[in-house]
Order: C-alpha cells, then sequence, then structure tokens
C-alpha cells in the first residue's frame, strides 16, 4: 500500500475515536472557517436588479394547424420533374383500394431557431422520397447552392399558398 506525503503547511488533529489506538492512525484534515461572501459594489443609484437580468417569459407554444396540413398533403409533389428520381413510394388506400402516393408536408419556410419547425402556413407538398432528398440536400437537390434552394422554396410556397386559396404574406 502506498502512503502519500502529508503537507508540510497542512494541520492536523488528533483523532477521538477508535482510529487513536490504532497503531498507526489516520490523519484527520482541520476544517478551515469559509470566507464570508461578500456584495460587489454597485455605483450609486443603480436598481437592484437590472431589467436584463430578470427571467424572460416563455415563448407560446407553436399551434398546429391539422387541416391545413390534410389539404397540402392532397397536392402533388412540386420537386422538380426527374427522370433518376421518379415520386414516391406508393401505397394502397384502404378506403378505396385505389393506390395513392405517399405525401407530406415539407415545413420549408424559415426556421425560427435551432431545433424548432417553420409554420404550418410555410409548408410545401412533396412525396416521401423528395422530402428526405430535401432535407439531406441529395437526389434532385444535389448541388443546389443555398441562394437556389431559398428561391425555389420561397416559389413553391407561394404556389401552395395559391393552390390552397391562401393569400400570400
Amino acid at each position: 500500500m502506498k502512503r502519500t506525503p502529508l503537507n508540510r503547511r497542512q494541520k492536523l488533529e488528533p483523532a477521538t475515536d477508535e482510529a487513536s489506538q490504532l497503531a498507526f492512525p489516520k490523519p484527520v484534515r482541520a476544517k478551515k472557517p469559509r470566507k464570508p461572501l461578500r456584495a460587489k459594489p454597485r455605483p450609486p443609484g443603480t436598481p437592484q436588479r437590472n431589467d436584463y437580468m430578470k427571467r424572460k417569459p416563455a415563448k407560446r407554444a407553436a399551434t398546429t394547424d391539422y387541416a391545413r396540413m390534410a389539404r397540402v398533403r392532397e397536392l402533388p409533389c412540386c420537386a422538380p420533374a426527374d427522370l433518376r428520381y421518379p415520386c414516391g413510394p406508393w401505397h394502397q388506400d384502404d378506403e378505396t383500394g385505389r393506390w395513392k402516393l405517399v405525401m407530406q408536408a415539407n415545413h420549408a419556410g424559415r426556421k425560427p431557431g435551432m431545433a424548432l419547425k417553420a409554420d404550418d402556413d410555410t409548408t410545401i407538398p412533396m412525396c416521401l422520397l423528395h422530402h428526405g432528398q430535401y432535407t439531406d440536400g441529395n437526389g434532385v437537390f444535389k448541388g443546389w447552392t443555398k441562394s437556389g434552394r431559398q428561391a425555389w422554396r420561397e416559389e413553391k410556397i407561394s404556389e401552395t399558398r395559391a393552390a390552397l386559396g391562401m393569400v400570400a404574406a
């Protein structure tokens, strides 16, 4: 068993319990009294807590317009046509028995912050395949510049609003 050397400045107190009866008693470190906290001096006339230090009110939760999202999913895919990447996948509708394209409402508008979705009024219809390609920047959208994607996105948002009968904001 390796022993560690004691600090020379360290004060030792004698042990008072069973440890004192051992052949090699363990040293007990003396507790130092804590210094009291001092408040920082403030210039005269300043308030106790500034407005910028107060807690900000919580942002209100975004509401989802489910009816509008369903209408967006009924529209055709707005991705650029490319024979190498046709829309997909398809599934059979339970009610009618017809084959339908799996459509999603892509929140393509400007994001309000990190890890937040855009508003529901800026959604565009995209099939499952093209939605993934748009998000990852590959497939049909490979090599597009940021400004090119932004111009295309704004154009498709205005087309979707016109198709749903909304006034462009």
